[in-house]
């Protein structure tokens, strides 16, 4: 699992950051060209757009990624933009 040194460092989650609308949507292309590629790899279950854990008013693509389920190697950025992933139980829709 790749993560970023904020994230590997196991310090408490910080609150999202401010990003700029021009960093959103730079994001937003990037998770259109490669949202659903993520979504076929083994144990992702979602992806979205967040900011950075390690480069504040940086965006960042965030992976949702299944608890304890083997999953491909997601690397640490993507089309320039960087990458978060997020260990979750599975979704269920209710």
């Amino acid at each position: 699992m790749a993560a970023s040194e904020a994230e590997r460092s196991g310090d408490p989650p910080q609150l999202a950051q401010p990003i700029s609308e021009s960093e959103v949507e730079r994001a937003r292309a990037v998770h259109r060209a490669r949202a659903a590629g993520l979504m076929t790899q083994r144990g992702v279950q979602g992806v979205g757009i967040s900011s950075s854990a390690d480069a504040p008013g940086e965006a960042a693509l965030i992976i949702f990624v299944i608890k304890g389920a083997p999953r491909d190697l997601i690397p640490p950025v993507v089309d320039g933009l960087r990458t978060r992933m997020r260990e979750t139980a599975r979704f269920r829709a209710k």
